[in-house]
């Protein structure tokens, strides 16, 4: 059940994203203790502001994106790791790359936010 609601909130995260709708995508996937680095970063991005420009980076630098969870395990009733595949289209459907992310959701105030996200490059397959 609750992949299921997971890959909702990454259908409506996608349909976000082709909006370019920086807080939608803010206020329906985090929240301000969110914390987020990956590869290529030093920084640890945390804080309402630094996820805002942070995704706002990553959204206008970008036309799509499509996500897939490739694997997902439940820690405890509030709380998932899953792994997610990005396929990120810069100009269109034929200019892409891909990453992964290790997301941790937890179930905050009846819904599933994302409280962590480290990422990489290239998928996992």
């Amino acid at each position: 059940m609750s992949k299921i609601i997971l890959n909702t909130k990454l259908e409506i995260l996608q349909t976000l994203w082709k909006q370019k709708d920086v807080q939608g995508i803010f206020d329906h996937l985090y929240v301000d203790k969110t914390e987020i680095s990956g590869q290529g970063t030093t920084d640890l991005f945390t804080g309402k502001d630094s996820l805002l420009l942070l995704l706002k980076d990553l959204v206008h630098s970008s036309t799509d994106v499509n996500l897939r969870i490739f694997k997902s395990t439940e820690l405890s009733k509030q709380l998932i790791l899953t792994w997610v595949n990005w396929t990120i289209y810069i100009h269109d459907k034929n200019d892409s790359f891909t990453m992964k992310s290790l997301f941790l959701w937890q179930e905050i105030d009846q819904d599933w936010k994302i409280i962590a996200d480290m990422y990489a490059e290239e998928a996992i397959i």
